[in-house]
């Protein structure tokens, strides 16, 4: 008996174990190609178990003798849940999910669904940019994502731009967003020129773009801590694909760039008459020999007495521009690999300037075993500029002399040779004659710079991963200026030459790990921890040299060197973080994010700083309550706060990175001491001067409804920057000769609401309208300032730099109250509401603020049967903006040329106008008609605008004729940019306007944009 219950009892265990230990294998395959899919995640449903395919796309599992569900599950593939039942043998084709890859959204240190994201991230396809005739992708997205303010900085080819994330947060600090291309946090101090505007992004050609992805809260920016308060915006170009087959792509486009609302100034004749006018008007008879208006300038009746000169049409052209592309891409399970090479040149809108630049990019990922992959992303650029000075009154800035210039003085005689300036022998320009100059002077900027990283990757288990990664951002930068003798005003130092060469290297590497689990079917967890480190180094020399016995000669060795100098300064950061992602059915979602940096710009008390976040989301559409309710696909609650940093401090003073400010500096002093030289403190440190930090909250909706038809997010912000870097006043008896110290003191606050709608409005018979519409509302307010007080006041000027309660960039001024009709003086309004003829400093106001309140973007594409027409509107509204060329354009004295409207001036008692009555030295009765003390109101005007910003009509040949040729496609297209602009802005580019609180000036010779036109073909094979 005893055996028998024990031969029973091995029988029991013996069935239990085979039913335990079953197994089910299969393979598999994309549906389309049939192609392998290794890493396919394959669940048993309502348990634990779970593995992913291997390279070949095969798995196998176990399960119970019962069978039960498979769940098979890929990033980009529709989702597969299959019943066992009795096989063993079980192979699934996935299909591709269209609308899944499309939310792919990259985040930090890797990549998530968008329906699993809790936090503020907006996104931009490659394909929205593609062939955008523009040499950055920051300028392509301009308009395109809610929260994201970018604007030109200038309309020069391969201008900077401005990029501000949820409005302007620091005041001494910088506010630009981080910026990640394929994992490399890029640099902005290198990779530009100093002879004309640059921006450092132009080493990354557009084309080659995969994706942007915009992290705006503090969820989604926290892993980056200290860097992460202004912004991350995250670049990810191409990569091959596992289809096997190469796709060779060719992009051809030529076009024009055209200047347009240039300023129309006066012509000969009105010229002179303006200049006879100012010497009546004090009581000096025109006609007086030698030093009358008819012979200096010509008499307005006779126009034999002066010879007429257009210096802005002889400054300006139509500038022509080309780009070419060819890219290759393809691979197999193994490997995959992009190769992308561009040429773009585009001439200036300034005789002689211009920008070129080749690029070249490798992308390659591969499988080395099983368990490891491989891959790297290698770019390398050359951009050359040869610049033009813009941005402030100067005398050799086309964008100021071209329109100031005297329209009697001709720049050449009749053989095409310079003439002098002035041609009459008086004082104006400093006798630079503007277009020798533009012709004459060299202006020369060459870069050579990668952004490359590799990677590799291990697989440890199913459900973990360990990543390492190194990037690095390497520029090499040379400018020439060259001033040579043939030049009047150089011709005294015999010619000048300064060459400046700069070397930054910036590199980042990191380490982590990543576990992604599932447990019984309904908990998802994520985690990452890692380690960072960071290290920047920027150095420079530069010589200069005058005296050349030639003109020809145009090396500083040529002539004698008038000055040597360099730079040299460098900061390291190290950090560790971690990050967890946890989602309960689908429905509830929670993250946490802590990171620990270290940084070696703050002092001894305080380098290191801990930065975090938390959000939860909820999705109310697969809650039973709602689905019943046909119109909602997707809807989901989300909410997060957290605290952020800002390591990328500036000087005050220059603007410069700031990466000694806590330490104590030391400079030369004059005088001796024994014999020797002296050396005295010229700056207190403080070694508690720490990070700028933003507190962060961000509520927000995501919805998609109508089978998809129309979706968009909603997000209610508000952001408390803290700790704002400022130069705190010190004790005068300090010893020192700066009586100030860099503390953390001073809050702003920025609030706002984003709003994303998009929409197919119409799908029907071939026919299809997509419209995506955003608009973000902003506000900017100073909350705190050093010490307590209200005001803080310039040190030189006495007018209100900031003030509590008003937006941290503002306008100070005096209000203009126009001309006075009886006899022609400018008046102003008082700080008791009367009229005077002077102002002061107490009877300014605030006048407004260059931060608009509100900006967006508007898309609308139709197409049918392969053609399509897109059409882009950029906007932005409640700003104001002071130009600065209208105190010499519209100045009513002087010898140089002024704008039409001038004629519209005050000439006797009853006229009503803006313009005052014309003196040489622009007085009445002793006093300025411009302003005494401060600034005024008359040249500020609201510099909102709405701009058609592209156009694009294009026609993608039928599939039938491709196939005949052995072509994939081919599409011809024609475009537009900046084609119309609706504004009140006084001023020719009411975007292009270099803010400046502390002159109160927007716009001084700025360039400003073009309007381009162009054609181009896409060719793939």
């Amino acid at each position: 008996m005893r055996k028998f219950l024990l031969t029973c009892f091995m029988l029991v265990l013996v069935l239990h174990a085979w039913a335990q230990d079953r197994t089910v294998s299969g393979t598999v395959t994309d549906d389309e190609t049939g192609e392998a899919l290794p890493g396919v995640n394959v669940l048993l449903k309502g348990t634990g178990t779970g593995i992913t395919t291997n390279l070949d796309g095969n798995y196998k599992i176990s399960v119970p003798s019962g069978g039960g569900t498979l769940v098979f599950t890929f990033i980009g593939m529709v989702k597969q849940e299959v019943p066992i039942g009795s096989r063993s043998v079980i192979d699934i084709q996935m299909a591709t999910d269209v609308q899944q890859l499309s939310e792919v959204v990259v985040t930090g240190y890797g990549s998530q669904l968008k329906r699993e994201i809790t936090g503020s991230i907006s996104s931009v396809k490659g394909d929205v940019i593609e062939d955008l005739p523009m040499q950055s992708f920051d300028r392509a997205i301009q308009g395109r994502v809610a929260g994201t303010q970018i604007s030109a900085a200038s309309g020069a080819p391969g201008g900077a731009m401005n990029i501000r994330i949820r409005g302007v947060g620091s005041i001494n600090s910088s506010n630009d967003p981080l910026i990640i291309i394929d994992g490399v946090q890029v640099g902005t101090q290198g990779g530009g020129t100093t002879q004309g505007s640059s921006n450092p992004l132009n080493s990354i050609n557009p084309n080659d773009i995969e994706s942007i992805d915009i992290l705006k809260d503090a969820s989604a920016s926290a892993i980056y801590g200290a860097q992460a308060a202004n912004g991350v915006v995250i670049v990810t170009t191409k990569t091959g694909s596992r289809k096997g087959k190469t796709q060779v792509n060719l992009s051809v486009q030529e076009g024009v760039v055209q200047p347009f609302n240039l300023y129309e100034v006066l012509d000969a004749r009105d010229f002179t008459t303006f200049q006879a006018e100012q010497q009546t008007n004090v009581g000096i008879d025109p006609a007086t020999p030698g030093t009358g208006a008819f012979a200096l300038f010509g008499n307005p009746e006779d126009p034999s007495s002066y010879e007429e000169y257009d210096w802005v049409d002889n400054m300006f052209q139509d500038a022509r521009f080309r780009t070419y592309d060819l890219s290759m891409s393809g691979g197999d399970e193994k490997t995959q690999f992009y190769f992308g090479g561009s040429y773009n040149k585009q001439e200036g809108q300034v005789i002689m300037s211009d920008f070129e630049r080749f690029t070249g990019r490798l992308n390659l990922n591969h499988q080395a075993t099983d368990k490891l992959t491989v891959g790297a992303k290698l770019s390398l650029a050359h951009n050359k500029t040869f610049g033009t000075i813009a941005n402030g009154n100067f005398v050799n800035g086309p964008w100021v002399a071209s329109f100031g210039a005297i329209p009697t003085s001709p720049a050449t005689d009749a053989n095409g040779d310079y003439n002098l300036y002035p041609t009459n022998g008086l004082s104006h320009l400093f006798g630079y004659n503007i277009l020798q100059g533009v012709n004459e002077e060299v202006r020369l900027g060459r870069t050579l710079q990668t952004v490359s990283s590799a990677n590799a990757t291990y697989q440890i288990l199913p459900s973990l991963s360990a990543t390492g990664f190194i990037g690095i951002d390497f520029s090499m930068n040379r400018d020439d200026q060259q001033r040579p003798s043939t030049i009047p005003v150089f011709a005294a130092a015999g010619g000048s030459i300064l060459v400046n060469n700069r070397r930054t290297i910036n590199v980042n590497t990191n380490y982590n790990l990543n576990y992604s689990k599932i447990f019984a079917d309904v908990h998802r967890v994520k985690g990452i921890v890692g380690y960072e480190y960071k290290f920047e180094e920027r150095e420079g020399a530069n010589l200069g040299a005058n005296s050349f016995a030639n003109p020809f000669f145009r090396l500083p060795g040529d002539g004698q060197p008038t000055s040597v100098g360099g730079f040299y300064d460098e900061y390291k950061r190290l950090g560790v973080f971690g990050k967890v992602d946890y989602d309960f059915d689908d429905r509830y979602l929670a993250s946490v994010t802590v990171r620990r940096d270290g940084h070696s710009r703050f002092g001894s008390e305080s380098k290191y700083g801990t930065f975090y976040a938390g959000s939860l989301g909820w999705r109310l559409s697969d809650e039973v309550f709602l689905q019943d309710v046909s119109f909602v696909d997707d809807l989901k609650l989300k909410a997060s706060y957290g605290v952020l940093g800002n390591a990328e401090l500036r000087d005050p003073e220059d603007g410069l990175p700031a990466n000694y400010v806590p330490l104590t500096n030391w400079g030369g002093a004059t005088g001796q001491y024994l014999g020797g030289s002296t050396v005295t403190i010229t700056q207190l440190g403080n070694d508690f001067v720490q990070w700028e930090q933003e507190e962060a909250i961000n509520i927000g909706i995501d919805y998609s409804l109508l089978n998809n038809r129309l979706f968009g997010n909603i997000d209610f912000w508000r952001t408390n920057n803290r700790d704002l870097l400022f130069a705190v006043p010190f004790f005068q008896n300090a010893g020192v000769g700066n009586n100030s110290i860099f503390d953390n003191v001073g809050a702003v606050r920025n609030q706002g609401i984003d709003i994303e709608i998009g929409g197919i409005v119409v799908d029907q018979g071939g026919f299809r309208f997509d419209s995506r519409f955003n608009i973000s509302f902003l506000q900017n307010e100073v909350i705190e300032l050093v010490g307590g007080q209200d005001t803080i006041f310039d040190a030189d000027t006495g007018v209100p730099e900031l003030i509590v309660g008003e937006p941290s960039d503002f306008f100070y001024f005096a209000e203009s109250a126009g001309v006075n009709p009886a006899n022609g003086r400018q008046m102003f309004v008082n700080k008791d509401g009367n009229l005077s003829y002077t102002e002061n400093f107490e009877d300014g106001y605030v006048a407004g603020s260059a931060i608009p309140t509100h900006f967006g973007g508007w898309s609308n594409t139709f197409s049918y049967k392969g053609l399509s027409l897109d059409v882009f509107f950029q906007y932005q509204y409640g700003n104001m903006a002071y130009n600065g060329d209208l105190y010499n354009l519209l100045g009513t004295g002087g010898v140089g040329n002024k704008r039409q409207d001038i004629m519209n001036r005050w000439q006797q008692p009853g006229d009503l106008t803006n313009y005052p009555q014309v003196t040489p030295n622009q007085t009445i009765a002793g006093v300025a008609q411009t302003s005494t003390n401060l600034v005024t109101d008359r040249f500020l005007s609201d510099a909102s605008y709405i701009r058609l910003k592209t156009l694009t009509l294009s026609y993608d040949l039928p599939k039938s004729i491709m196939e005949r040729v052995n072509m994939r496609q081919a599409r011809v297209f024609v475009q537009g940019v900046n084609l119309l602009t609706w504004t009140e802005y006084d001023g020719i580019d009411p975007e292009v306007v270099a803010n400046n609180n502390g002159t109160g000036e927007s716009s001084f010779g700025a360039y400003p944009l073009g309007r381009q036109f162009s054609a181009g073909i896409n060719i793939g094979l």
